[in-house]
């Protein structure tokens, strides 16, 4: 069996927000027990309805939500996580990894 992890993302439904739950849907069904990735509800307010919208699909896919590793984020991420429909669902959260990237993302400075 081939498995498909597919990158729906922020930026993926930016350039195209053609990207909603009807055509996720069909990308479920032609590769069934996939994992997509479909965005990041912390982002803007449309964002956050892209997802939850999604969310409310029938899927056989792992969905994924996505943020980064922020208290704001990760609330947002969890208010999402029980609206999803086919139990599947995950959470890809970003760490950041150098000093530039955690005093910009958590603003706070590292030890």
């Amino acid at each position: 069996m081939i498995q498909i992890r597919e990158d729906f993302r922020r930026d993926g439904l930016a350039a195209c927000f053609r990207a909603d739950r009807a055509l996720l849907e069909k990308f479920d069904q032609v590769f069934p027990f996939s994992k997509i990735n479909i965005g990041y509800p912390s982002i803007c307010s449309a964002e956050y309805e892209k997802c939850e919208d999604i969310l409310a699909g029938n899927f056989t896919s792992e969905l994924c939500l996505t943020g980064h590793a922020r208290d704001y984020d990760i609330r947002k991420l969890l208010e999402l996580s029980n609206r999803c429909n086919s139990g599947k669902l995950s959470a890809n959260i970003w760490i950041p990894v150098s000093n530039e990237f955690i005093k910009n993302t958590i603003g706070t400075q590292p030890h």
